[in-house]
């Protein structure tokens, strides 16, 4: 937990990053099929700040790459993660 602000908002991502990868996106949604997921943040490295979460409701981040764009082409879309449950919750006592 951080020391200070911890209301179940936002939680930091960390995954572990691939080579080829231009850019990271985390999925969010409140079934464990992936379904009705959300995409929540955009990043370039591990350690994204994720905003805008709901405290003590369970939750299933998952996470896809976007490798980068070969001369001409488009950057493609990698496979997602795994999904895995997380429940955060709101320990902030100065409301």
């Amino acid at each position: 937990m951080p020391d200070w602000g911890y209301d179940g908002t936002r939680c930091h991502v960390n995954f572990k990053e691939v080579a080829d990868a231009a850019e990271y996106e985390v999925w969010v949604g409140a079934y464990p099929d992936g379904s009705g997921a959300v995409s929540m943040a955009r990043a370039k490295k591990s350690g994204v700040l994720v905003n805008g979460l709901r405290p003590s409701r369970d939750l299933y981040p998952l996470g896809d790459l976007f490798r980068q764009a070969r001369a001409g082409q488009a950057p493609s879309q990698g496979k997602p993660s795994n999904v895995f449950k997380i429940r955060l919750v709101d320990a902030f006592g100065m409301k």
